[in-house]
């Protein structure tokens, strides 16, 4: 091959990749536009990856198990509305410890939505308020029991 040929290869717009600002004339697109962009990272492999608890998570807050749940405890408990759903929050706390007892953040957003509910009830306006919250978490305890044998049915039957 001799010079010529080489060089007017070279002058071929297919035979080298423009680069830079030259690659981006007449494209359309600002000249800042791609000169800093990173690489593209690797995908990922398809569906959750190691170590994620999604599926723990959701299944216990999950839409369908809270309806069904709350409408077991409706037809066989004389619970109301929020101490239904503050029992509910109580059987989620030893569910996520029991499920995925490493699991600090799901365990302390079940404790979170715990606390959220008894202060709503009560009306507690503050978290730092410990006098009322030490009244309401009595309160919950005595409104809130059932015997044993009782209980143990209740759990069995939550999903």
């Amino acid at each position: 091959m001799n010079i010529r040929t080489r060089v007017q290869q070279l002058e071929q717009p297919h035979s080298q990749p423009e680069t830079g600002e030259a690659a981006l004339r007449g494209s359309g697109k600002d000249s800042r536009e791609g000169l800093t962009s990173q690489p593209t990272p690797p995908r990922r492999r398809r569906g959750g990856q190691k170590g994620n608890c999604n599926a723990v998570r959701h299944g216990l807050y999950s839409r369908k198990n809270f309806e069904a749940n709350m409408a077991w405890l409706k037809e066989n408990t004389d619970l109301g509305r929020t101490d239904r759903e503050i029992f509910l929050a109580v059987w989620q706390i030893a569910e996520a410890v029991h499920r995925d007892p490493s699991n600090k953040s799901l365990h302390a957003s079940a404790v979170s939505r715990f606390y959220k509910l008894v202060m709503r009830k009560f009306g507690i306006k503050d978290y730092r308020d410990t006098g009322a919250l030490d009244f309401a978490l009595a309160q919950v305890e005595r409104d809130i029991r059932f015997p044993p044998e009782r209980f143990a049915e209740i759990v069995r039957h939550l999903v």
